[in-house]
């Protein structure tokens, strides 16, 4: 959205006179019914810009350092800038390295939701447009960066880089006080005064997000002694806790999404991983995760109600895949060093395939179109390679590769119900299967 990087640049240059370590919040809000709260009272060098325009958005900063980091340069730049109405936007940015976090969220439509987490030197970028699409992102470590791009209908975005969802610490406050932390009679942090309730969440029977109503139920805050402030109920997760983790470093996650109730889950753990996604379908689910090292996913999914499943582990490892297909699935897992798959399921309806490499130097290229047929390739060794072309209908190919240097080249299609077995367990073993019409069976075992 060229409006938003223009409103982004000048708004920058209003930081560019900022005085060093101090904390500066600018709001501006237009129209009806916005609600921004800027939390800059645990650190000394926020910088926090919030323009709302439309009906009722709002937008939550929270910006933390440490006392001794902020001599070395720590500063938090976080920019919302929304139209449209009912959008929320939420940014939590905990600098405790020596460089900055930055966040820029651009939002334009309605029934929009962004959420940013930040524990270290990193940077998101998020820029929603249309109806309903909600973006997570969660980082953890140094120069990674995240962009989510969304324009389309009811889409969801999450982006984990270096978290570990499922373990959660409690935030130790600097001075030895707790941060955006609630126990047992502490003070309220992003509460009203004179025990105004404060909600910044969906919740059953709360009538508010971010507002201010005696006697709504009060989430992301502390209320009276609770336990959890600013928190996640439906996760249990609440932002008095921060994700804990081997963190992530230089790691990068682009998401572009459009078309209609489509999902994509990112998490990357190690260093210089990068994952770019491109979703255009309706009702399609990408699940990435990268672990280790300089691994590489791209793909792009413009089917319908679709799955793709991508693990890669190790180190130099990298992805390919294109699926444009009907209620089908792609299953990938590398655990190794210097594997490659090159995946393509086009114009699939109810396909499936399964691929699966071990080791090191393996190289899998497989395509498969048509409909309800199935691929199962295994390789597990080095070196081992394996060329797939399936088309036709109701086909199956099952391919075991353990060991080293073997070979398979297979072309299937034309017909349907044929199957092509192949387990070659033997180093440098080669085969090559041509099969065409309909109801063939080729076993091959070496």
């Amino acid at each position: 959205m060229n409006t938003k990087l223009l409103a982004s640049t000048a708004l920058a240059a209003i930081f560019a006179a900022a005085p060093a370590f101090a904390n500066e919040s600018l709001i501006t809000q237009t129209e009806i019914g916005h609600t921004a709260t800027v939390d800059q009272a645990s650190g000394v060098a926020g910088y926090s810009v919030t323009t709302q325009k439309g009906v009722s958005n709002t937008a939550f900063v929270e910006q933390i350092d440490a006392s001794d980091t902020a001599s070395d340069g720590v500063a938090n730049d976080s920019l919302i800038d929304q139209d449209g109405s009912d959008n929320i936007a939420d940014v939590v940015q905990d600098a405790l390295s020596e460089d900055a976090n930055v966040s820029r969220v651009f939002q334009d439509g309605s029934d929009l939701m962004a959420s940013v987490y930040q524990l270290g030197a990193n940077t998101s970028k998020i820029d929603q447009a249309s109806l309903g699409n909600v973006a997570e992102v969660t980082q953890m470590g140094e120069l990674n960066d995240s962009y989510i791009l969304q324009d389309g209908l009811e889409g969801t975005v999450t982006v984990n880089q270096g978290a570990d969802a499922s373990a959660w610490v409690p935030v130790e406050g600097h001075g030895g006080e707790e941060v955006h932390a609630g126990e047992e009679g502490a003070e309220e942090a992003h509460a009203d005064e004179e025990g105004a309730e404060e909600a910044h969440a969906d919740e059953e029977g709360a009538d508010e997000e971010h507002a201010d109503e005696e006697g709504a139920d009060e989430e992301h805050a502390d209320e009276e002694g609770a336990d959890e402030e600013h928190a996640d109920e439906e996760e249990g997760k609440p932002s008095a806790w921060r994700p804990s983790g081997s963190g992530s470093y230089g790691s990068i996650s682009t998401v572009y999404q459009s078309g209609e109730d489509n999902v994509a889950n990112i998490f990357q753990e190690g260093n210089y991983n990068i994952s770019m996604l491109n979703q255009a379908g309706y009702g399609d689910t990408a699940n990435i995760a990268q672990s280790g090292d300089d691994n590489d996913f791209d793909g792009f999914q413009a089917g319908t109600a679709s799955n793709l499943n991508v693990t890669q582990i190790g180190f130099y490892n990298s992805a390919y895949v294109v699926q444009t297909s009907y209620d089908s699935l792609i299953d990938l897992s590398q655990d190794g060093e210097y594997n490659i798959a090159d995946l393509t399921q086009n114009e699939a309806d109810v396909g499936t395939m399964t691929v699966t490499q071990v080791g090191g130097y393996n190289d899998a290229t497989v395509l498969q179109a048509g409909e309800d047929n199935l691929i199962d390739l295994l390789q597990e060794g080095y070196d081992n390679i394996a060329d797939i072309d399936q088309t036709g209908s109701s086909s199956t190919i099952d391919v075991d590769q353990m060991s080293a240097g073997g070979l398979v080249k297979i072309v299937q299609g034309g017909g349907s119900d044929n199957e092509i077995t192949i387990s070659q367990m033997s180093t440098d073993a080669v085969a090559h299967v041509y099969q065409t019409g309909s109801g063939n069976i080729a076993t091959v075992m070496q």
